[in-house]
């Protein structure tokens, strides 16, 4: 009960989001300390825009602390890690780790054939419009196939493209499940990250399916350029801010 000449006090507490609105408890007490009222109530906020990153943003270990703590966004690593070791014969969650220089995928037994036989079927095409194979190298009888690059295969964009497409994903993940994406939120992305927001926001493929897109996107630009043996080229990318040259 409320009695004339009664001092009320209102307490606002942000107890948690849902689809991107601010849930808050409303609690109201008298001078004696005494709730005389409760509720709760969602706030919209301001809207919110998504942009998902492209490539160079890479570093060693990226995603791994979420991946450590959120189980919504290890789901996504595990799920995506596990689809590239039955596809591919190979590990994104270690080369986040490890950034190793050197990888060698095996296709010994029933899953190494198959393995072999997906590699093999991956195709491109030339300069003339003539339909290439991506791994030239592998035959039927090809015992493996090795991965190199001399700063890390991190940084070899086949690879690149999937640890960031997969980090982005696994974070959107684990926000979505905190309740703190808006509905028909308004995104976008640079380059591949196109991808990954198309992956995410509109929801147009599974995580597996993302991974296929983005391996064979990464391997179609890297045989575009001419290699040396050790997987060098003559090119390479910067980001050039305008306003900070000297004119």
């Amino acid at each position: 009960m409320v009695l004339p000449g009664d001092e009320l006090s209102v307490k606002l507490s942000h107890t948690a989001m849902n689809n991107g609105n601010k849930v808050v408890k409303v609690e109201t007490f008298n001078q004696r300390g005494e709730k005389v009222i409760d509720g709760s109530a969602e706030v919209k906020q301001a809207p919110t825009t998504y942009v998902f990153t492209g490539q160079g943003s890479q570093e060693v270990g990226m995603g791994m602390e979420l991946y450590s703590t959120s189980a919504a966004a290890k789901a996504v690593w595990d799920s995506a890690d596990s689809h590239l070791l039955k596809t591919y014969g190979f590990s994104i969650i270690d080369i986040v780790k490890n950034n190793p220089k050197e990888l060698t995928v095996y296709f010994g037994g029933l899953r190494g054939q198959a393995i072999r036989a997906r590699y093999m079927s991956m195709e491109s095409e030339d300069e003339k419009g003539n339909r290439v194979p991506l791994f030239p190298e592998v035959g039927p009888l090809s015992p493996a196939y090795t991965f190199t690059s001399p700063t890390g295969l991190l940084n070899a964009t086949q690879f690149t493209q999937i640890a960031l497409v997969t980090v982005a994903k696994a974070a959107f993940v684990d926000l979505s499940s905190k309740g703190l994406v808006q509905p028909r939120s308004p995104f976008g992305g640079h380059s591949l990250g196109e991808y990954a927001a198309l992956a995410s926001i509109a929801d147009v493929m599974p995580i597996s399916s993302l991974i296929d897109v983005v391996f064979y996107r990464g391997l179609t630009m890297n045989r575009a350029v001419v290699r040396d043996a050790k997987g060098r080229s003559n090119f390479s990318m910067c980001a050039i801010n305008p306003s900070r040259l000297p004119w």
